[in-house]
């Protein structure tokens, strides 16, 4: 009898321990993670000379798969959303745009996941990669990138763009994310293909 009082005494702290951890739950924003797909469009004439892509480096925040934004009014202060994360970390995503935009110019263009040969060699560090909160918002993205040609430095600048929330919901945050991410790796893609100096024309 004894035993059979101590096993329901036990399920019931169980079944209370249940109740409370969903109540606990219940308060607390279900987390959401994002998803970035950029799409890029034909680049004109390619390039016959073959590209690789290192793995792409990040500073701070921009390594990290939670959510960053940044208070206008407190611009030094890099915050962390609570909720809001990336489905992979930034840097891998910009290393895929990176590798998709270039091959709209090159021939030939490789990631970090295939070790080979090539022309000309792309390094880079991802500097920020984060919201500047406002009314409305928008998605800040800027890199470093460093190109070795014949075992030199070639050329290195800095490429960013920002793109404005469409709405307050995270797909308008995630599709500003990927339009800010196509127009930098964009221009990166077509500087590197004509030669032309860094053409960033967002000042992030």
């Amino acid at each position: 009898m004894k035993s059979k009082l101590a096993a329901l005494s036990a399920l019931a702290t169980v079944v209370m321990l249940g109740i409370g951890g969903c109540g606990v739950m219940g308060k607390a924003d279900a987390p959401v993670t994002l998803r970035i797909a950029p799409v890029f469009a034909p680049g004109g004439r390619v390039d016959s000379r073959s590209v690789a892509v290192a793995a792409v480096d990040a500073v701070g925040e921009a390594a990290k798969a939670r959510y960053a934004y940044v208070d206008p009014a407190r611009p030094g202060e890099i915050n962390q959303a609570k909720s809001l994360f990336w489905e992979e970390p930034p840097p891998r995503a910009v290393e895929r745009a990176i590798v998709a935009g270039l091959r709209t110019r090159f021939a030939t263009v490789t990631g970090p996941e295939l070790a080979m040969p090539a022309d000309i060699r792309v390094l880079t560090v991802l500097d920020r990669f984060e919201e500047v909160s406002g009314e409305p918002g928008s998605a800040v993205i800027a890199f470093e990138a460093t190109v070795i040609e014949h075992g030199k430095v070639a050329r290195a600048g800095k490429w960013c763009a920002s793109a404005p929330f469409s709405g307050p919901g995270p797909s308008e945050r995630a599709h500003a994310f990927e339009a800010a991410l196509v127009a930098a790796t964009t221009a990166f893609a077509q500087d590197l293909a004509t030669g032309a100096p860094s053409s960033s024309a967002d000042p992030c």
